[in-house]
C-alpha cells in the first residue's frame, strides 16, 4: 500500500476540477496493476465526485447548487463558538454535503483506472479560492 500527497489549488470561490490525470500518474508511479485507489479530501469545504466533466454540465450542477445552497440567515454564519472566529460559509458546506464526498474509491484494472469514457474524478471547491490537500492511497490487489 502506497499513500501519495496531492495538492490542488482552485482559483475560484465554487468550481469543479478534475483530478483524473494526477490520480492516473499517481497510479503509474506506483507501480501497481490490480487493486484499488481511495482519493481522500482532508477539508469539509471540498469534496470528491465522479460524472462527466463538461462545460455545460458542470455549469449546471454549479448553478444549482448556487441555486440550493443560497445565502441565507444560516447560523453556521455567525463565528465558531469554540474560538470566535468568523464563519460565514455554510453554503460551502452544504453544496459539499449534497453534491460530493469526502473519499471515492475506484478500481485499478491492468494499470488504469476502471472509468467509463466519459467518468472523470471532480474535486468540488465550495469556498475557494485555496490550496486543498488530498491523499490518494493505492491498495494492491
Amino acid at each position: 500500500m502506497k499513500i501519495f500527497n496531492l495538492s490542488i489549488h482552485s482559483r475560484k470561490q465554487r468550481e469543479l476540477i478534475d483530478i483524473t490525470d494526477y490520480v492516473e500518474s499517481i497510479i503509474r508511479e506506483s507501480r501497481i496493476t490490480n487493486g484499488l485507489v481511495i482519493i481522500t479530501t482532508l477539508h469539509v469545504t471540498a469534496g470528491i465526485l465522479i460524472n462527466e466533466y463538461e462545460d455545460k454540465l458542470k455549469w449546471d450542477i454549479l448553478n444549482k447548487l448556487t441555486a440550493l445552497c443560497a445565502s441565507r440567515s444560516y447560523r453556521h454564519h455567525r463565528y465558531h463558538y469554540e474560538d470566535g472566529r468568523p464563519a460565514v460559509n455554510a453554503p460551502s458546506h452544504l453544496a459539499v454535503i449534497l453534491a460530493s464526498q469526502p473519499s471515492v474509491a475506484l478500481l485499478i484494472e491492468n494499470g488504469s483506472l476502471l472509468l467509463s469514457r466519459r467518468q472523470r474524478i471532480m474535486l468540488l471547491e465550495a469556498d475557494g479560492p485555496k490550496e486543498r490537500s488530498l491523499k490518494v492511497r493505492v491498495v494492491e490487489e
